[in-house]
């Protein structure tokens, strides 16, 4: 019987999640992720519960507790392990079905117009952010079988139960801090991209309200200049009339996501001008 009030530590004094954190973190998410998603989309609501499922057994798998050895639970895999390609199948399902979830919310909101080649191999994904909704868009033009990863804020998405069960299984996000260490965060990722996976990092920090981008911060540079993947610069328009900052209702409108060409040994400020330059370029979206 599992005891969840039992914290255990790792030999370096860092608690590690309880050996029922896997079946807890299910049972307590999914009363309030479907009442979100019965609010705005009651259609996906099938789907985001399968990707709790599967992202649970997982979780429970990568503990211990559902066959085989027991193996690190920290946010990103260590050892020999780190080195192979990412084939592990409960993974790569949970990213499947987030990117069905995603494209039915989508649709739902307005529909996407894609433009340019969208990366297959691993990278860095550097995006302008401008609303709630730009984790969405790209989630669900991404390729699953690349298992994107969010760069989300510690201080938001990592502060509350609720928020936190919704990053970590809908959007597949990883906490980054913005006041110190986020560096760090950010460098951990490296194993990750040599197993062949995408991160998704917003570079401003957090949400801007202008026509341009907001000053790049050189962490998702310099992750991927370690990992050797090339970073690709991406511009999204419309999101904001569809969920603006601050905002609590979502708005039908169409959207647009242009990918620009890959980039090795990027500067922050190179890519910031690239992405102004699709975004005043960027027409009104038309509906997928």
């Amino acid at each position: 019987m599992f005891r969840f009030w039992r914290r255990r530590t790792t030999v370096d004094g860092i608690p590690a999640r309880p050996r029922g954190g896997a079946v807890r973190s299910l049972l307590v998410s999914l009363a309030p992720l479907g009442l979100w998603l019965a609010e705005y989309t009651p259609g996906a609501l099938v789907p985001a519960l399968l990707a709790a499922l599967v992202e649970s057994a997982a979780r429970l798998r990568a503990t211990g507790l559902w066959g085989g050895g027991v193996r690190g639970i920290g946010a990103w895999p260590s050892g020999p392990a780190a080195a192979a390609p990412v084939r592990d199948f409960p993974h790569l399902l949970a990213s499947a079905v987030r990117r069905v979830l995603w494209r039915s919310v989508i649709r739902s909101l307005g529909g996407r117009e894609v433009v340019g080649r969208v990366p297959g191999g691993p990278c860095v994904v550097v995006a302008n952010h401008r609303s709630h909704v730009d984790t969405a868009v790209l989630l669900a033009t991404l390729p699953a079988r690349g298992r994107p990863r969010v760069a989300a804020a510690a201080d938001h998405w990592f502060a509350r139960r609720r928020r936190r069960f919704f990053c970590r299984w809908l959007a597949g996000g990883f906490p980054v801090r913005r006041t110190g260490g986020g560096r760090q965060d950010l460098l951990r990722a490296r194993e990750f991209l040599a197993r062949g996976g995408m991160v998704i990092v917003f570079p401003e920090g957090g949400r801007s309200t202008g026509a341009e981008p907001a000053r790049f911060r050189a962490g998702a540079f310099e992750l991927a200049r370690l990992a050797g993947v090339p970073v690709v610069p991406v511009a999204l328009t419309g999101t904001a009339r569809v969920l603006a900052k601050h905002g609590r209702r979502c708005h039908r409108a169409p959207m647009r996501i242009e990918f620009g060409a890959p980039q090795w040994c990027a500067r922050p400020e190179e890519v910031r001008a690239r992405i102004g330059e699709m975004l005043r370029r960027g027409g009104p979206a038309v509906c997928d």
